[in-house]
């Protein structure tokens, strides 16, 4: 479960969407791009 959380963060900042490289303000906003799937590819 951690390795599939962690996965989910950038390697440089743990507010980066390591899906598309969205880099959000704080927790909530990576919360919020993560549970809607706003993914940009």
């Amino acid at each position: 479960m951690y390795t599939i959380h962690m996965g989910c963060h950038g390697f440089r900042d743990p507010f980066e969407c390591n899906l598309c490289g969205y880099r959000s303000q704080d927790r909530y906003e990576f919360s919020s791009h993560m549970t809607r799937g706003e993914h940009r590819y």
